[in-house]
């Protein structure tokens, strides 16, 4: 379940939507995020509709901090509503529970795995090529909330 999109993938698909070339297309992505990077850049925070806020958080190690907008954010937890919290018993610290570095007991035999044939390989096509465009620096907007509904 794979739904990354690469930017050549976003602006083919802009363009089928919007009915525009593939260079105005990329262009409007890359001042779309520019205006968002300038606007966090100046410790603004950026709303959009439907998806959520962008905040300059100051921290070094993570600066920009994310909030999704309730509706997505249920979308994107929906499939994992079926599992269920685990109460770990008293006494016992997080850092005690099973982990990948975690050895397995002396007289336990761990048969070994049988070697599996390699998937086939499907060809993948190249993303169609995209020509570079100059894009002119892009007009200071006044408004930070974006509606994409």
């Amino acid at each position: 379940m794979n739904n990354t999109i690469n930017l050549p993938q976003l602006i083919a698909l802009l363009t089928r939507a919007t009915d525009t070339t593939p260079a105005a297309a990329r262009r409007f992505i890359h001042d779309f995020f520019a205006q968002i990077e300038a606007r966090l850049l100046e410790g603004e925070t950026i709303e959009i509709k439907g998806i959520g806020q962008f905040v300059a958080s100051g921290d070094k190690t993570q600066p920009v901090l994310f909030r999704p907008d309730e509706k997505l954010a249920q979308a994107i937890n929906e499939p994992f509503a079926i599992f269920e919290a685990v109460e770990l018993a008293d006494g016992v610290e997080f850092d005690q529970t099973e982990s990948e570095e975690s050895e397995p007991p002396e007289n336990l035999e761990i048969p070994e795995e049988p070697e599996l044939p390699a998937p086939p390989v499907e060809p993948v096509s190249p993303a169609p090529p995209v020509e570079p465009v100059e894009v002119p620096p892009a007009p200071r907007a006044a408004k930070t909330s974006i509606d994409l509904s």
